[in-house]
């Protein structure tokens, strides 16, 4: 869709490789991943954004049904006509007040994968049998084998599925 090429384009202004644009299954890579989000905060504080790291939000200060603000922990108040939640764990306590104040909450989508990792000799013999060495660790003429383990489990009221997210063969 534009919207993720958009995003993709942007990603690859704050530093991750250009490729992504083009590959069919585009990865940062953990190892690029915490230099790329460091130069994204960088550009948002640039722009104006803050960032408040350990900081608990007590309440968020609606007037109406618009949002003005939030109240720290420490008694402190930020007024914002925007705000923009990283809640984290133990957050009932915050999801509760909203709903206090008459602020209509929806779920989003939950999804949780796991990450799997095999050797990636053992990935390309399994996938390319004999043409494995061809795979030269990816500068042969054969690109290194990829996979996803998937399940869906059909005993539950909705059907959910559990999938890998990540294969990375070291």
């Amino acid at each position: 869709s534009e919207e993720v090429r958009e995003v993709l384009k942007m990603l690859v202004e704050m530093g991750a490789p250009a490729k992504i644009l083009t590959d069919g299954k585009p990865h940062l890579g953990t190892d690029r991943l915490v230099r790329i989000l460091r130069t994204i905060r960088l550009e948002l504080e640039g722009l104006g954004a803050s960032y408040m790291f350990g900081t608990k939000v007590s309440d968020v200060i609606v007037k109406g049904e618009k949002v003005k603000g939030v109240r720290l922990e420490d008694g402190s108040m930020i007024k914002a006509d925007v705000v923009v939640l990283a809640v984290g764990h133990s957050a009932r306590p915050l999801y509760e007040k909203l709903l206090h104040a008459g602020l209509e909450l929806t779920p989003k989508p939950f999804s949780a994968g796991f990450r799997a990792e095999h050797p990636q000799d053992l990935i390309n013999s399994i996938q390319y049998g004999p043409y494995a060495s061809k795979v030269d660790k990816g500068n042969g003429p054969i690109l290194v084998a990829d996979y996803k383990l998937t399940a869906t489990n059909l005993g539950s009221r909705k059907n959910s599925d559990v999938y890998s997210f990540c294969m990375c063969p070291g």
